[in-house]
C-alpha cells in the first residue's frame, strides 16, 4: 500500500512538472524509474511501454536544447535506446522507434557508447543487427552475424581478465540474435542448423559462473536460447541459469519467463498440439514480456 501511495504522488508530480513544461532532466529519470518498478512488479505489469513512449517523447523535447548534451543526456538517450531495441522483441504491442528518433547515421555511434557504460550486455555491432532485425530490415543482417567475431571484440576491453568471459557472453548474445533474427524475418528454420547454433549459445553460457559480473547481462539471450531448444541436457542448463537468475535479481519477469519457458518445451513435446514459432506463442500469450 505504501508504495502504491508513493507511486501515485510520483505520476501526479510527473504530470504538474509536464503540464510546465519542466526540461529538468530528473524528469526523465522519474518516466525510467517508472520503467524499471514495472519490471521488478511481482504481479506483472505491461504499462513499461507507455513509459518507453514517453521516455521518447520527453527526449526529443530536449535533444536541442542546451545543457542535454551533458553526462545526463547521454545517458538518458543510450538506456532509452537498449531498453526500446530489446522491449520489441518479446512484445506483440510495443515497436521500436530508435531509429526515428537518432536516425541510422547517429545510431551506430550512440550503441558504442551505450556498451562503454553498460560493458555486461550486447556488444553494440549485434544490438545493431537487432535493432535492424526487429524493423524488418534483411540486407545483410545474417551475415553480419557471422563475421562478427566475439574474441575480437572481448580482447578490445581494458581489463584483461575479463577477456573470457566477454567472449562467452558475446557468444551467446550471437547465437541468441541468429536465432530470433531467423524467426522475426520468416526465413525456413533448418533444424540441425538451429540445433548446432543453439547448443554454441548455451555452452557458453554454462561457462558464465553465478557470481560473475557478466551474469546478470545474460537474461535476454538465455531465454531465446532455451524457447529454441529441443535437447533435454541444454533445458536443464536454461533452468538452472534461471533458477540463479531469479536469486539474483528477484524479479517479476525472471520467473514469468521461467514459466513460459517450460510452457513452450511442454507444446513442441506434445504431438497433438499444431506446431506454432515460440516466439507467436510468447507475443500471444500478451505478456508484454521485458527482458533487458
Amino acid at each position: 500500500m505504501d508504495g502504491l501511495v508513493h507511486e501515485q504522488k510520483a505520476i501526479k508530480g510527473l504530470r504538474e512538472a509536464i503540464a510546465k513544461n519542466d526540461k529538468h532532466e530528473a524528469i526523465v529519470a522519474l518516466v525510467l524509474l517508472f520503467i524499471w518498478n514495472d519490471a521488478l512488479q511481482q504481479e506483472g505489469r505491461q504499462s513499461w511501454r507507455y513509459h518507453l513512449h514517453a521516455m521518447r517523447a520527453l527526449i526529443n523535447s530536449r535533444r536541442n536544447t542546451p545543457g542535454w548534451n551533458s553526462f545526463f543526456g547521454s545517458y538518458f538517450e543510450e538506456t532509452y535506446a537498449i531498453l526500446s531495441i530489446f522491449g520489441a522483441t518479446l512484445s506483440k504491442q510495443y515497436k521500436s522507434d530508435v531509429c526515428d528518433v537518432f536516425g541510422e547515421s547517429e545510431l551506430p555511434a550512440l550503441l558504442q557508447r551505450a556498451e562503454a557504460s553498460s560493458w555486461t550486455g550486447c556488444p553494440a555491432e549485434l544490438l545493431q543487427v537487432l535493432c535492424d532485425v526487429n524493423r524488418g530490415v534483411e540486407t545483410e543482417s545474417l551475415a553480419l552475424i557471422d563475421q562478427f567475431s566475439c574474441s575480437q571484440w572481448a580482447a578490445k576491453h581494458h581489463e584483461t581478465s575479463s577477456v573470457i568471459m566477454r567472449t562467452h557472453l558475446a557468444e551467446a548474445y550471437r547465437g541468441a540474435i541468429s536465432v530470433y533474427a531467423l524467426r522475426v524475418l520468416g526465413r525456413d528454420v533448418v533444424r540441425e542448423n538451429v540445433s548446432f547454433v543453439v547448443g554454441r549459445g548455451i555452452s557458453h553460457l554454462r561457462q558464465i559462473p553465478a557470481d560473475d559480473t557478466h551474469f546478470k547481462g545474460i537474461l535476454w539471450p538465455a531465454f531465446i536460447l532455451g524457447a529454441e531448444s529441443t535437447d533435454l541436457v541444454h533445458r536443464a542448463v536454461i533452468l538452472e541459469i534461471f533458477q540463479n537468475l531469479s536469486r539474483l535479481l528477484q524479479t517479476w519477469a525472471v520467473n514469468q519467463a521461467t514459466i513460459i519457458l517450460q510452457e513452450i518445451w511442454s507444446n513442441a513435446d506434445e504431438p497433438s498440439i499444431n506446431p506454432q514459432s515460440w516466439l507467436q506463442h510468447v507475443r500471444d500469450k500478451g505478456l508484454e514480456l521485458f527482458l533487458v
